[in-house]
């Protein structure tokens, strides 16, 4: 690979005599003006908003009806579960479709909401199965190195930081799996060793991106989530007032985090396709035998 100078903060580069004039504006900008010719894009978002509000409405009214915030005693643990996994399940069906749409967005510049239950119905057993496997195989890699350094060190702050460093050095290289497997319509092991490949060769930009996927959305490709030990909250709430007024405010809330992160959430996952399409023939060999 020849690296030519760098200007006006692009990239100048050739792989294999393919030219290419690329940098992570141009990217974003691409994928920006992506999602908002395709306002159809948003439509799955609102599916999502829907679901959420179903879901944390009767909380909201329970805490507004009890004047008490105790929601997190172990006796209301069983319904929690349900309510999360329930957001789990829709969130992951949603996102599923919404990839094969920003595939054809990509690619021809047009989708429609149909593509959203094909993609659903064409991917999902592979990218659900896929995530429990980088699940699994993360969290046993973190337990082997976040053990040692609890035990022969006892400093949890290091821990958390080389674990923190390693999980976002690790998944740079698996960021692309998702998008490959979508845009190949390859099975899981063959789109996560092509994310490898592609990530060898585009390490910085991946990392960058990742890094701010996961500082923006709090999202990770590992697809893991610390779970943290909460203590029962008892706080009484001081006036009707207060009870009536929290309830609005709340929904006004959640509704705009979700907005907030759900444009967050698209950006990423059109950038991810954006990258990849533009750069897809630095692994014109492997696809080609993946085809064959």
């Amino acid at each position: 690979m020849v690296v030519e100078p760098v200007e006006a903060g692009n990239i100048f580069f050739s792989f294999k005599g393919i030219k290419m004039k690329n940098s992570f504006i141009d990217y974003s900008k691409k994928s920006f003006r992506l999602i908002f010719d395709n306002p159809i894009l948003f439509v799955p978002a609102l599916i999502q908003i829907f679901s959420l509000l179903i879901t944390i409405l009767p909380l909201i009214n329970y805490i507004g009806d009890n004047n008490s915030f105790n929601t997190f005693t172990p006796a209301y643990f069983p319904a929690l579960l349900i309510l999360i996994f329930f957001l789990v399940i829709i969130n992951l069906l949603i996102e599923i479709g919404v990839l094969f749409m920003i595939k054809e967005v990509v690619l021809y510049n047009e989708t429609s909401i149909r593509s959203l239950f094909k993609g659903i119905k064409k991917y999902f057993v592979r990218i659900f199965f896929g995530s429990i496997i980088i699940a699994v195989v993360f969290g046993i890699l973190s337990a082997i190195i976040a053990v040692p350094l609890f035990i022969l060190t006892n400093l949890r702050i290091l821990s958390f930081i080389v674990i923190f460093i390693f999980i976002l050095a690790l998944s740079t290289f698996i960021y692309m799996w998702e998008t490959i497997l979508v845009y190949e319509d390859c099975g899981v092991f063959k789109s996560i060793d092509l994310s490898f490949r592609f990530a060898k060769m585009n390490f910085g930009l991946l990392f960058l991106v990742n890094l701010l996927d996961a500082i923006l959305t709090g999202d990770n490709k590992s697809k893991l989530n610390s779970n943290q030990q909460r203590k029962p909250i008892n706080i009484d709430l001081p006036t009707p007032f207060f009870i009536d007024l929290i309830k609005p405010l709340s929904i006004t809330l959640i509704v705009l985090l979700s907005l907030i992160s759900i444009v967050l959430d698209l950006f990423f996952l059109t950038l991810a396709f954006v990258i990849y399409d533009d750069r897809r023939d630095m692994l014109r060999s492997e696809i080609e035998l993946t085809k064959e």
